[in-house]
């Protein structure tokens, strides 16, 4: 008993500190726009009770408009997924700053950072109220390991969006060069 005292007032707590546990009761609770999420290419082929388990490994961010999420040259590992509003992807500085895309609701930007620490290429900046789920590459890499499948998923999921942009990326070029 003495042992089962120790463990209740020294060990659970160490542990619990450092694994996050999903409970059933936190994904029922959950209050997200199921559209959004479903039609999302990052959670394409997932079960809704899979998309909100790994939201539940993210947290939330607001943003407001004219707000710089992302720096150019900056270092993150940070990836975004747009519940709300809409981005600018820009390139370059002051006059020769360059939009390259235009970011609405269920599109995620910051991937390559997520993937790969490496500089940022691009600022991303909100063009309205954005509301934005953030994956932290740490820290859903530390968590998913109990939930492989998922994990699974997801990183397939990036892989095809990041195959998708570069395949896009190499057609801009081609077409520029003719």
């Amino acid at each position: 008993m003495l042992f089962a005292v120790i463990a209740d007032l020294l060990v659970t707590p160490i542990i619990m500190g450092r694994v996050r546990l999903v409970g059933l009761a936190d994904i029922l609770t959950l209050k997200l726009d199921r559209k959004t999420l479903v039609q999302s290419p990052l959670f394409q082929n997932m079960s809704w009770y899979a998309i909100r388990k790994a939201i539940l490994l993210s947290q939330t961010s607001e943003y407001k408009n004219n707000d710089i999420i992302i720096k150019s040259g900056d270092m993150g590992r940070e990836m975004y997924l747009i519940m709300e509003g809409s981005v600018d992807v820009v390139v370059g500085k002051g006059k020769n700053s360059k939009s390259i895309a235009k970011l609405q609701t269920g599109q995620i930007f910051g991937e390559i950072g997520f993937v790969n620490e490496t500089k940022r290429s691009a600022d991303v900046v909100a063009l309205e109220d954005t509301k934005l789920l953030e994956f932290n590459f740490e820290n859903l890499q530390k968590n998913m390991r109990f939930y492989p499948n998922i994990a699974s998923k997801l990183h397939l999921n990036i892989s095809r969006i990041l195959g998708e942009r570069l395949a896009e990326t190499a057609r801009v070029s081609s077409k520029s060069n003719v």
